[in-house]
């Protein structure tokens, strides 16, 4: 893969480490806006949260904090199309410890 010669991936730990950030900020957005009194679930915050920051930036707050990004085959940030894949296939991912949602939405998750 092109992105092979030009990054360096990051580790498993790391990218869990950073998904373990991600959680931390979601649960304190929900907990903000149950203090004001909105009621949004979870899997549309994960969801927009996760497609938005990686469409936008090829970053979420725990990528951002450990120096990852999501990037393309082609080094780029990833469409709509390809973080949302990747958002909803995290689960599996989670229970499979194989980066499954890297492979179909043909991303990965680099050192900058």
């Amino acid at each position: 893969m092109y992105i092979d010669l030009i990054y360096e991936r990051a580790t498993k730990l790391e990218r869990l480490f950073a998904f373990s950030i991600d959680m931390l900020f979601l649960k304190l957005v929900k907990t903000a806006f149950a203090i004001a009194g909105l009621k949004i679930g979870f899997i549309p915050c994960f969801l927009l949260y996760f497609t938005v920051m990686h469409t936008i930036s090829g970053q979420t707050l725990g990528k951002y904090t450990l120096g990852l990004r999501v990037v393309t085959s082609y080094g780029e940030n990833p469409s709509v199309f390809q973080s949302l894949i990747r958002t909803v296939l995290y689960p599996v991912a989670l229970m499979t410890f194989y980066p499954v949602h890297d492979k179909i939405s043909k991303t990965a998750v680099v050192r900058e």
